[in-house]
């Protein structure tokens, strides 16, 4: 570990490669903000990160690792998971941690044939009691839940992620909409035909929105990969061209100034910079 911050776990700077990390091992630490594990990693005991309410970033370089009940439980605030699947693996490392984290994630996922990224929104499923009925009904929250069913035998059925879009759309916040939808298109992992088109209509109806989240995050190139991908009409790049503008994001501003130049032929209005 470089630092208190930032915990790695079978790193070669050790020159030790541990199989296993033990029950409780870390639980309760709130210093850890990103955590890699390595491939050398096995099996990760239960309550291993119990209560690490810091953990904002999760690596894992081996997905098939293991992992023991509730050991990222009220890790509340882990919003992405980087994970490599390396060849002959699966990803029942996934199915574990999202069992605990109930909150929003990005999961960042390195095929050996490509990369997906994929959003799964807020989701809890509840148990509420009929005492005279003498029954407990199952109450969801979000549609977390249905996107987290997505994965069974250690495997993601992408085309179940993706049916779930619409329906998700009907009990979630709509900006959670937004971002699974330009996840899929710009890691199109996958992807089948009638699915992209249904993200694609989303996200142009939503273009506005979409650029202005990839800005907040920083994320230019992405920017201009999506509008590769959605924009096709002179007036709308100009729009948004003109929103970045007005946000103070110059680079970017530049960067679809550019591109709509190339396409379109050099506006004769004049930015300030």
């Amino acid at each position: 570990m470089t630092d208190n911050t930032v915990l790695s776990i079978g790193s070669d700077i050790t020159g030790k490669y541990p199989t296993e990390i033990a029950p409780f091992a870390y639980s309760e630490n709130r210093d850890i903000k990103e955590l890699y594990i390595s491939e050398s990693v096995k099996k990760i005991g239960a309550h291993a990160f119990y209560n690490c309410r810091s953990i904002y970033r999760l690596t894992l370089k081996n997905a098939a690792v293991d992992i023991g009940d509730g050991a990222f439980k009220n890790c509340e605030r882990l919003r992405e998971i980087l994970i490599y699947y390396g060849n002959g693996g699966n990803l029942k490392s996934l199915k574990s941690i999202l069992a605990d984290i109930h909150t929003e994630v990005k999961v960042h996922i390195f095929y050996g044939d490509g990369e997906a990224s994929l959003i799964f929104p807020y989701g809890i499923d509840n148990y509420e009691e009929n005492t005279p009925a003498r029954i407990i009904t199952e109450i969801s929250e979000g549609s977390g839940s249905l996107y987290r069913e997505s994965i069974s035998a250690g495997e993601i059925n992408y085309r179940d992620y993706d049916k779930t879009f619409i329906l998700g759309m009907n009990v979630d916040l709509y900006k959670a909409g937004i971002r699974i939808a330009v996840e899929r298109l710009l890691y199109p992992y996958r992807l089948s035909e009638q699915a992209e088109i249904k993200y694609k209509d989303f996200v142009i109806e939503n273009i506005c929105k979409a650029v202005i989240m990839l800005a907040e995050s920083g994320r230019s190139s992405d920017i201009e990969r999506l509008t590769d991908i959605c924009i096709t009409d002179k007036t709308k790049l100009w729009k948004i061209t003109d929103i970045m503008r007005e946000k103070g994001y110059t680079d970017i501003q530049s960067l679809l100034l550019d591109k709509y130049n190339r396409l379109y032929g050099r506006e004769k209005k004049k930015y300030e910079f």
